[in-house]
């Protein structure tokens, strides 16, 4: 594997296994700098997805151990407290034996209170459809 750097407007220097963060035109960030968190550098991240807490959800292009938690290409990883304490968030060949052979390359995932107004407004729903059911 061949290890890519890129320079970005304002000094910014990032590694293929950080992320980067574009707050307004050309203004960058280094969001995370994976390796100061342990991620070894022949990793690359493969998918990421921020929750509204702050903890990223990371997916990489191989295998590894970050944090005594082991994960392979099909795994998703979370940090707990938004300091890269790391656990396991999704186990890929775990929930089937044919994603050993897979890699996950994107990450969507539900936010919790984006599932409770989803139930509320079901709730709801439900409670106006039977208030206009009279017998």
């Amino acid at each position: 594997m061949r290890r890519l750097t890129v320079a970005l407007p304002g000094g910014i220097v990032a590694d293929d296994e950080d992320l980067v963060l574009l707050s307004a035109r050309s203004t960058w960030s280094l969001y995370l700098d994976a390796s100061n968190e342990g991620v070894p550098a022949a990793l690359d991240v493969d998918g990421a997805y921020l929750f509204a807490s702050g903890n990223l959800a990371l997916s990489f292009d191989g295998s590894g151990q970050l944090g005594g938690v082991d994960f392979d290409d099909e795994d998703v990883l979370e940090d707990g407290d938004g300091g890269m304490a790391w656990s396991l968030a999704y186990d890929g060949s775990a929930e089937d034996p044919d994603w050993a052979a897979a890699d996950v390359d994107a990450i969507a995932l539900p936010e919790p209170s984006i599932l409770l107004l989803l139930g509320a407004g079901i709730a709801g729903l439900l409670a106006l459809g039977r208030s206009r059911i009279r017998p």
